[in-house]
């Protein structure tokens, strides 16, 4: 008697328990059809090319890839559109997620690889901008749908752990350089573009500060301190992006200046012919004034394309949108190796350099 009633409280403890009321709450979700599995999709779009490139039968081609003869034969029908799901619509077509993966995955091959929380913040600014209605709290996608993005996604894209990178420059290593040069020349060699020097860009941003810059003078005996005159605009900084091509050209450069705009004058007079502006909170280059500058620069690259643009600048500069429009005019982004600007920059080491020491 006492072992079947512990044997009766067993089961009734495994019935109730945490993880078996889990476990039960998803499979009667999953048996109502409300969630699907995150691959059917593609295997949908798989089943539905081998009966149409293959010349499988629907019901051998459900069968192969775990799918009911009706919801596969709707679908071939058109009856039912191929994306169609139970419960709330998706906040993006599939198309629209394809060009998201294909866009992250080409952004990781040349250097720009975003981590799962500059992605979000990438998504939650789409929302934004197109005032889409998502069930996203605050408009920002979370971790859970990043994940399932993922998974609809594995054919493009996986999460990778990135290779560590040294804080310290002085610890980049030889491996790391003959590595970087590899995979870029195997790049230029597929652009066909290994000896056309004329189409191998280099760009590059720095600050420079409004007024003079405090140092020594000659000075009273007596302690105390001597002060400097700037004009007042010391913490005023502007950012300058600078361009050149291997063959020795230089495109007139664009400026950054801080807000506001000025009314009453134009800050680039007397400055090179062709420089433009363009004009932020501190003066400092992001996304939007980097694709401006893109523009700047496709207006004096030369018609030949396509070209290369090595720089070094953070991926946040570079979203889906300005990505594809530099792919669009014949620009191919690419990255130096980070952390080591200091030998690999050419416009740092060999122009910014010797400008500031002067």
């Amino acid at each position: 008697m006492r072992s079947k009633k512990k044997r009766r409280l067993t089961v009734t403890q495994k019935r109730t328990s945490p993880a078996a009321k889990v476990a039960e709450v998803i499979t009667k979700k999953y048996k109502s059809r409300y969630l699907k599995s995150p691959s059917k999709g593609q295997r949908v779009r798989r089943a539905l090319y081998d009966v149409k490139t293959k010349k499988v039968t629907v019901k051998e081609s459900a069968k192969e890839h775990n799918i009911s003869y009706g919801f596969l034969s709707r679908r071939l029908s058109g009856e039912v559109n191929i994306d169609s799901r139970n419960g709330p619509p998706p906040v993006f077509t599939a198309d629209e997620e394809e060009a998201m993966a294909k866009w992250l995955s080409e952004m990781a091959e040349r250097g720009f690889g975003l981590k799962p929380g500059e992605f979000l913040d990438f998504v939650e600014s789409v929302v934004k901008r197109e005032n889409r209605k998502t069930p996203f709290k605050n408009n920002r996608p979370s971790y859970d749908w990043y994940y399932k993005f993922l998974s609809r996604n594995s054919h493009l894209i996986k999460p990778r752990k990135e290779t560590p990178l040294e804080t310290c420059r002085a610890k980049l290593s030889k491996e790391k350089t003959d590595k970087w040069y590899s995979k870029f020349k195997s790049f230029l060699i597929e652009k066909e573009l290994v000896d056309k020097p004329g189409q191998i860009w280099n760009a590059d941003e720095t600050g420079f500060s409004v007024g003079s810059v405090a140092g020594k003078v000659i000075g009273p005996a007596k302690k105390g301190q001597v002060p400097h005159l700037s004009g007042g605009h010391s913490k005023q900084r502007f950012t300058v992006m600078f361009c050149g091509a291997a063959d020795g050209r230089m495109i007139p450069p664009f400026i950054v200046f801080p807000e506001p705009k000025p009314k009453g004058y134009n800050p680039l007079s007397a400055g090179l012919e062709g420089g433009a502006a363009a004009y932020t909170k501190k003066g400092w280059m992001d996304s939007v004034t980097f694709k401006v500058f893109l523009e700047h620069f496709n207006t004096f690259a030369g018609s030949e394309r396509p070209i290369v643009l090595l720089f070094d600048s953070v991926s946040s500069h570079i979203d889906m949108k300005t990505f594809e429009f530099a792919k669009q005019k014949g620009i191919e982004l690419y990255r130096l190796l980070p952390n080591a600007t200091h030998v690999m920059q050419p416009l740092d080491v060999g122009v910014f350099g010797p400008l500031k020491t002067r």
